[in-house]
Order: structure tokens, then sequence, then C-alpha cells
């Protein structure tokens, strides 16, 4: 869990998500980029 994130402000962040046409935990197609360096890309799947 993260501290000091209630429930109000996670239906925030949804709703601002949803307004762009995204969402939590969505997949994104071909990301990372090729163009990443290899070690960005570890880092960013080790999160």
């Amino acid at each position: 869990k993260t501290p000091n994130l209630g429930k109000k402000s996670l239906t925030e962040i949804k709703d601002v998500l949803a307004s762009k046409g995204l969402s939590l935990g969505m997949r994104l197609d071909n990301w990372p980029p090729a163009s990443l360096r290899a070690d960005d890309r570890f880092a960013y799947r080790s999160r």
C-alpha cells in the first residue's frame, strides 16, 4: 500500500486517466520502445 493515498485520491487519479483513455494496470503496445537503452528497459520492468 502507498501511505496517504486514500480512496478519494485513487478515484480522482482513475477519473483523470479515464478522461485521457487510460487506466491503471493497462498494457501498452510497443512499450518500452526499442529505442530505450537496455538498462533502462530492465529498470522499468523491475518496478
